[in-house]
């Protein structure tokens, strides 16, 4: 009993560090915060910081793991909602996927030097993202084919492409190009476009 109360208090403990990396992180970015200030803000000295995490790198990791699980848990929820048909599900998906980024994007602007180095530097992380997003849209297209409106022969093949056609919708760094209503009519246009490509003949 008292190893499981352990474990619950270092996991706690981390989710309040990490809490205190990405407020951090979105305020002042990446490159300007440091471990003391982690730890500061954390209630904690920096000495007992460094027994959760080795170092900022390490932290910044963490954050941006813990950032794509909460949006793929997102997408996850229309990707089960049961009320929509396959092609509005597919429009929900991608629409959800733009409102976040650009909702993210708006006011995080001192995160994308985090980002950018996630991109660089952990491609592990982001491809664990990107096979997340197409399972979940693999399952759209399932759903499709049980339902009769879609007609796809491989899931994860389409399921791939799809998820390439769509990747700008879903770049926080690509989100300052057009206002958010003109990348909504974007959006709706790649996933018409879609709709006609997997639609059951």
């Amino acid at each position: 009993m008292a190893r499981i109360a352990s474990e619950e208090n270092i996991e706690d403990t981390r989710r309040v560090i990490l809490d205190a990396a990405e407020a951090r992180f979105r305020t002042y970015g990446y490159g300007k915060t440091t471990m003391a200030e982690i730890a500061s803000d954390a209630g904690m000295s920096a000495a007992n910081l460094y027994r959760f995490f080795q170092n900022k790198y390490e932290i910044g990791c963490a954050v941006s793991s813990r950032c794509m699980a909460e949006h793929t848990a997102r997408l996850r929820e229309v990707v089960r909602n049961t009320k929509l048909p396959a092609s509005e599900k597919l429009r929900t998906y991608v629409l959800t996927c733009l409102y976040q980024c650009y909702e993210g994007a708006g006011k995080d602007n001192n995160i994308n030097d985090l980002v950018q180095k996630i991109l660089d530097e952990r491609q592990d992380l982001v491809q664990k993202k990107v096979d997340a997003e197409i399972g979940l849209i693999a399952e759209i297209l399932a759903q499709g084919n049980s339902s009769g409106e879609f007609e796809v022969a491989d899931l994860i093949e389409t399921a791939t492409s799809i998820q390439t056609a769509i990747v700008m919708f879903n770049v926080p760094t690509l989100m300052g190009l057009y206002s958010q209503e003109r990348f909504k009519e974007l959006a709706n246009g790649v996933v018409n476009l879609l709709l006609v490509g997997i639609k059951k003949r």
